[in-house]
């Protein structure tokens, strides 16, 4: 988001709905303890938030939580959307149910920061943010690693051999209960929940983990990754890498994900699939930026029909990252974008103003409830 023009900003929050992750959110007040080369920390921190308030995008929730969840017995789902929190079911006067979602405590924050709106908790939390960040001991993974290594010897080369070790580690059949003994204790649940689970694994057959708790078994792979990857000096000890290496917690709610962070560049790949791509930002930005001078050369007809009707996709005559994104993740997008769109007249817009109108009555109701 830093790197972004104002343009490109625009159009990747146009073909794009992007997951705001807490460690994204915490990394933003972070800012308040920096020393910027121009201008304060707030006024970056209220350009960021200003900046990230205009996605339209989706608050995630923490991946903590959403392992507590699961190791209580609730799936969560990991389909390429965001996990959001705060959903209210309500019901309208004719029946119809619904789950309201009204503005979230991250969109509150956002809109707070971009007015220059601090409080001193916040600021507070930016300078404890950097100290937890070098607060880890990395240097005891080299030391550990090296009193278990062959001397003469490299237990890996690359990640990739690392990641190999860390799957025969934690995914052996012979040893799934010291591998959900490992996931409880690394993600800090509580004995009362350890017990709990270990009941229910049994009960359930002794699956595997991989199965059992397939999220949980997803961030102990990439923690593992990481924490190995640093002991065998094949990730470099930068204090930072311990929370950049959080946003990768969040890969299973994302369809595409994209950095310019180095330790991104190199684990993110080995976690993509079919439907889970990576794409570098240099690679993003540029097709960001042939979208922009391509909808510059086209102003007049942008404010005649709008962004919503002209850009409903992006433009067929083009072919960029973007494009191929698309082709990946939604496969039948060039064929809506060659049908001509619905023309919304002004009797059609009254009709689905006045279906829509029992649901927007509940959704008044239950955020009067809410602030009541």
């Amino acid at each position: 988001m830093q790197r972004l023009k104002k343009d490109e900003a625009r159009w990747l929050t146009h073909f794009f709905r992007c997951n705001i992750t807490p460690v994204y959110m915490q990394e933003v007040l972070g800012d308040l303890a920096a020393s910027p080369k121009r201008g304060s920390p707030e006024s970056m921190v209220a350009a960021l938030a200003a900046r990230t308030s205009a996605l339209g995008s989706m608050p995630n929730v923490e991946h903590l939580e959403l392992i507590s969840m699961e190791v209580q017995g609730n799936p969560v789902e990991m389909r390429g959307v965001p996990v959001v929190g705060g959903g209210q079911r309500i019901t309208d006067a004719t029946g119809k149910a619904g789950v309201f979602f009204d503005e979230s405590p991250e969109d509150r924050a956002l809109r707070r920061w971009k007015e220059g709106g601090f409080n001193e908790q916040e600021r507070r939390h930016a300078t404890g943010h950097r100290k937890r960040a070098r607060s880890v001991d990395l240097e005891a993974f080299v030391r550990a690693t090296k009193a278990i290594q062959p001397k003469g010897t490299k237990l890996a080369e690359t990640l990739q051999d690392v990641l190999a070790a860390v799957d025969a580690l934690i995914d052996n059949e012979a040893t799934q209960f010291r591998t959900l003994n490992l996931a409880l204790e690394h993600f800090d649940q509580p004995l009362h929940i350890r017990t709990h689970v270990k009941k229910r694994w049994v009960a359930y057959g002794r699956q595997p983990i991989r199965r059992f708790l397939p999220y949980t078994h997803h961030c102990l792979r990439v923690s593992t990754l990481f924490y190995m990857g640093v002991g065998l000096s094949v990730i470099p000890q930068r204090p930072t890498n311990v929370i950049d290496m959080q946003y990768l917690f969040y890969l299973p709610f994302c369809m595409v994900f994209t950095s310019a962070d180095k330790l991104h560049h190199d684990m993110a790949p080995l976690f993509t699939n079919a439907t889970r791509l990576y794409s570098p930002c240099d690679e993003l930005q540029a097709g960001l930026r042939t979208l922009a001078d391509h909808y510059d050369a086209h102003g007049d007809e942008l404010k005649v029909q709008g962004s919503a009707r002209f850009a409903r996709y992006p433009p067929l005559e083009l072919d960029t990252v973007i494009h191929r994104l698309y082709d990946q993740t939604m496969p039948t997008w060039r064929k809506l974008a060659a049908e001509a769109p619905l023309e919304i007249t002004p009797e059609l817009n009254a009709r689905l103003m006045e279906q829509m109108r029992p649901m927007r009555e509940a959704m008044e109701r239950a955020r009067r409830q809410r602030e009541g």
